[in-house]
């Protein structure tokens, strides 16, 4: 069955996706206008000392440094089919090690995206691989689910880990960064959200609602948390 996935999936070549995430929007500024809106983030950007830039509609991207390697997050519409309303999405630019691969993706998420595998490999009607399925769903076939006692079973009840070796995978989830992924401002269950290094950067995808400034502040010390982690473990400069 797993070699009958992977050539449904159209693994042979293939890489996951550079590009890189949230359910129906809310709003954290209740009553104010989307310019209201963007101007607070536009505010919060430049208290934390980041370049802030206005994009097409909802959108915005916000611009940092990271030991001197630059970061970038965006907010937009969705890039993945499983995330509804509004995408955050972040990539650093960390120059670690190309040949680590570790994803961390919220359990329902993975559940969600197993059934899709499996709706796929046992469907006898499916004769070619639709080019709009999710790079993720390829993640699930290319690499073994791992997890190690001391993260504990809520963050396992929580989030799934993939990695092409566990040990990068524990070398990257410290447990500051760990107890981060479970502190989120809303409770709000089955959101999905992406934490990934691949081909010498960091990613993050996940939903969010319209307006969440306590949400969007917390995924940014997620994100960055996993770049300095990822520059930790995996660096190629010497001198770091």
């Amino acid at each position: 069955m797993f070699k009958s996935l992977r050539n449904a999936l159209g693994l042979g070549k293939g890489k996951a996706d550079e590009s890189a995430v949230t359910r129906s929007p809310s709003s954290y500024l209740a009553g104010q206008g989307n310019g209201s809106q963007l101007n607070k983030v536009s505010e919060w950007a430049s208290m934390q000392g980041l370049s802030y830039t206005h994009l097409s509609g909802k959108g915005y991207s916000v611009d940092g440094k990271i030991n001197g390697k630059p970061w970038k997050l965006e907010q937009g519409k969705p890039s993945r089919d499983f995330i509804h309303g509004i995408e955050l999405r972040a990539r650093g630019e960390m120059g670690v090690r190309d040949d680590v691969a570790v994803m961390v993706m919220s359990r329902e998420l993975k559940n969600e995206l197993d059934k899709r595998a499996f709706s796929l490999y046992t469907d006898t009607l499916q004769t070619q691989v639709d080019p709009h399925l999710p790079e993720e769903m390829r993640w699930l076939s290319m690499y073994e689910e791992v997890g190690w006692e001391e993260l504990g079973q809520v963050f396992l009840d929580r989030y799934a880990i993939l990695a092409d070796e566990k040990s990068n995978a524990a070398q990257w989830i410290t447990s500051e960064l760990a107890g981060q992924l479970l502190t989120w401002p809303s409770s709000e269950p089955g959101v999905p959200r992406v934490l990934m290094v691949l081909r010498g950067k960091v990613y993050l995808r996940m939903q969010i609602n319209e307006g969440d400034i306590p949400t969007l502040e917390h995924a940014t010390r997620v994100f960055t948390t996993a770049c300095d982690a990822a520059v930790a473990a995996f660096s190629t400069d010497l001198a770091v």
